[in-house]
C-alpha cells in the first residue's frame, strides 16, 4: 500500500500541464494477486485522507477530491508522437472509472462519498475481502450522460 501511495504522489507531483487536474493510478489484476483490487481501494482511501488533512485549515479548505474505480481490459502504450511521449491507458474501463469520478453530490444524490466504485469492482472486492466490502454504501443507480450505473461508495 505504501508503495502505491508513494507512486501516486510522484505521478501527481510530476504530471504534465497537458494532463490537467487528473492523475491515473493503475493496478494489474491478473488473477495471481487476488488482493490487488482491494489494494487499489485502500490506496484511494489513503489518498483522500491525506488530501483532506493537507487542506484543513488552509485557504484551500473548500477543495475536494473524488476518485472513481473500475476494473476491466484496457490498452496500454505510447500514444504520443515522435516529439512527445504520451504513455497512457485507454479503453472503456478507463472511461467508466472517469464517469464514477465525475458523479457529483447534489440534491438528487446527496452524500455520495469521495471513493466511488463500479458494480464489477465491488463484486471482486466482496469476493476477496468481505470485511472491506461491508464498509461500502450503496448500490445506488446513477445516470452519467445517457448511461445508468450502479455505484458503491466509501465515506471518508
Amino acid at each position: 500500500l505504501r508503495n502505491s501511495v508513494t507512486a501516486l504522489k510522484i505521478v501527481a507531483s510530476s504530471s504534465s500541464a497537458g494532463m490537467g487536474d487528473a492523475v491515473m493510478g493503475f493496478w494489474f489484476v491478473d488473477g495471481v494477486d487476488k488482493h490487488a483490487v482491494s489494494q487499489g481501494v485502500k490506496c484511494a482511501s489513503h489518498v483522500i485522507k491525506s488530501f483532506n488533512e493537507s487542506v484543513i485549515g488552509t485557504d484551500r479548505s473548500e477543495l475536494s477530491l473524488r476518485i472513481g474505480l473500475h476494473c476491466g481490459k484496457v490498452c496500454f502504450g505510447d500514444f504520443g508522437t515522435q516529439d512527445r511521449i504520451a504513455v497512457t491507458f485507454i479503453g472503456e474501463a478507463v472511461n467508466l472509472a472517469a464517469r464514477f469520478e465525475q458523479l457529483r453530490a447534489s440534491d438528487k444524490n446527496p452524500n455520495l462519498g469521495p471513493v466511488r466504485v463500479s458494480q464489477d469492482l465491488f463484486e471482486r472486492i466482496a469476493a476477496v475481502e468481505p470485511e472491506l466490502a461491508q464498509s461500502f454504501r450503496g448500490p445506488r443507480q446513477e445516470q452519467v450522460k445517457k448511461d445508468q450505473f450502479s455505484v458503491y461508495w466509501l465515506e471518508i
